[in-house]
């Protein structure tokens, strides 16, 4: 049942389920359907939910804005995919799921990869107060590897291997073999 003509007419035609409430409207962007559960008829502004079997509501019609926090909660991101489409499609394909649902599960996958990552924003210094640094750093331990150098103190791993040879060639440090 349908509070005015325009519901009745997606209904009709398949975009609106009264017993759910729900809208179904295709998105070409996102080659899927995307479901908005209602609380309020978007042309009429009627609870749906104050609707009952067989009663008629009869309110003016206006165009009621479909997209309120009342009405649903979804974000979409217009994205060109025209890079990407035949990988999208493949994936698509392998998974035998929408393109839409591809993307999230490709999300859901880089998030967990990146989940465990640091980010280190690396200091550009001079390379002689990075070889005192890297020498003080040393100093304060028996063992210590080349990346180990370069993520406490923030510097370039090629820098670090670069001063590293340096003081090797000074008699200040040993390559373990």
């Amino acid at each position: 049942m349908t509070c005015c003509k325009e519901l009745a007419r997606l209904e009709r035609l398949g975009g609106f389920h009264s017993d759910t409430n729900k809208l179904y409207e295709y998105n070409e962007l996102l080659d899927d359907y995307v479901v908005f559960k209602l609380n309020f008829c978007p042309f009429c502004g009627v609870k749906l939910a104050d609707l009952m079997e067989g009663q008629q509501v009869m309110t003016a019609t206006y165009l009621y804005n479909l997209i309120q926090p009342s009405t649903m909660q979804r974000y979409v991101y217009p994205v060109d995919l025209t890079e990407v489409e035949n990988e999208l499609k493949l994936i698509a394909e392998k998974l035998k799921v929408s393109k839409a649902e591809a993307i999230r599960e490709a999300i859901r996958h880089f998030a967990e990869e990146l989940e465990g990552i640091e980010i280190i924003n690396l200091r550009d210094i001079p390379m002689e107060q990075a070889k005192r640094e890297i020498l003080e750093f040393i100093k304060r331990r028996d063992r210590v590897t080349t990346d180990e150098i370069a993520d406490a103190l923030h510097l370039d791993l090629s820098l670090v291997n670069e001063i590293l040879e340096e003081l090797w060639s000074e008699g200040y440090v040993e390559p373990e073999n």
